[in-house]
């Protein structure tokens, strides 16, 4: 997938331990038909933060996490992970969103941005990169960003065991 298409889109991984037919799927039987379709004004309504709630989109200590994991993304290194004004704001209009439905932890809804707007974006080789992700793992695993540092645990793996090459697909 292209850089700029990465760039403007949430990339959700899909991790299961059952099976699906998909091929097999009978509409009447194993899909609700019959709901009625939620317009584009409501799903906007509901997914669509105003300014004001982008602009308190993270608490301090949300935002003292999101600043030290950009810092290691972006560290005055060769390597890099690439993150734009436009992931980030969309990393903000997420957790706007999402804090009104992850009451429970606040974290989560930070730690589900982080892996579906930042990680898809790692691509890189070498031992440089390697470090990086290493030092990655690290900063999201003190700032208990556990889905997104399991992701980044299971890239630095594979990459490994691909000639140290690291990517997020």
């Amino acid at each position: 997938m292209s850089p700029r298409f990465l760039d403007r889109v949430a990339v959700i991984r899909m991790d299961s331990d059952e099976e699906y037919d998909f091929y097999n799927i009978d509409c009447e039987q194993d899909l609700d038909c019959g709901k009625k379709i939620v317009s584009q004004e409501k799903l906007n309504e509901f997914f669509s933060p105003t300014n004001d709630e982008l602009g308190n989109a993270l608490d301090n200590d949300m935002e003292f996490k999101l600043n030290e994991i950009l810092k290691t993304c972006k560290n005055d290194r060769i390597t890099y992970i690439p993150v734009s004004p436009r992931t980030q704001k969309s990393i903000l209009s997420y957790c706007s969103v999402g804090k009104k439905y992850y009451t429970n932890n606040k974290n989560l809804s930070l730690d589900f941005a982080i892996s579906q707007f930042l990680l898809p974006q790692i691509n890189g080789d070498g031992d440089l990169y390697k470090e990086l992700l290493i030092d990655l793992e690290k900063v999201l695993e003190s700032t208990n960003m556990v889905k997104s540092k399991d992701v980044v645990s299971y890239i630095i793996k594979k990459g490994r065991k691909d000639y140290d090459n690291y990517k997020f697909f």
